[in-house]
């Protein structure tokens, strides 16, 4: 444990605490979940570079917590997809082997096109849930990073 706590336990704290106050590595942290959350398979790494570039951001914290969320991103994305569709009143695609092999042997050029349109009204509904939830985490984890500030005498983290 030695090893592993001195080699990449300590390092990765250090750059993630190293001068950031808790409002920034709130919103790192924030972004991370978000964006890491965007219904778009390989696209968040690029999200998240963005935004901590766009916005001074930690970059190893957004990193992090990107590559950490990637089930939660898995597990969201049919939901996005499907609550998409029903938001702008098309049937959901049935998601399994057979009724893509249905959608496919059909026309696969309508079926490219009807699965990159489910994919953007996805994207459509991340974007309106996407900045309530924002707002709401990182006040919560601004206040848990406070807290642990207070506890531990530092201004900043």
């Amino acid at each position: 444990m030695g090893f592993w706590n001195k080699r990449i336990i300590e390092p990765i704290k250090a750059l993630l605490l190293q001068g950031v106050s808790a409002d920034k590595l709130a919103w790192s942290l924030t972004a991370g979940i978000v964006l890491g959350v965007f219904p778009a398979l390989g696209t968040t790494t690029v999200l998240c570079a963005a935004a901590s570039g766009l916005f001074r951001l930690n970059p190893v914290a957004i990193q992090l917590v990107n590559w950490l969320v990637y089930p939660l991103q898995i597990l969201l994305l049919l939901p996005f997809w499907q609550w998409g569709d029903q938001l702008f009143g098309f049937p959901p695609i049935e998601l399994t082997i057979e009724g893509l092999q249905a959608l496919v042997s059909q026309d696969w050029r309508s079926a490219v096109a009807r699965l990159w349109w489910t994919g953007f009204r996805g994207m459509v509904v991340w974007v309106v849930v996407s900045a309530p939830t924002a707002i709401i985490l990182q006040r919560l984890l601004q206040k848990l990073l406070s807290g642990l500030l207070q506890n531990s005498g530092k201004e900043r983290v």
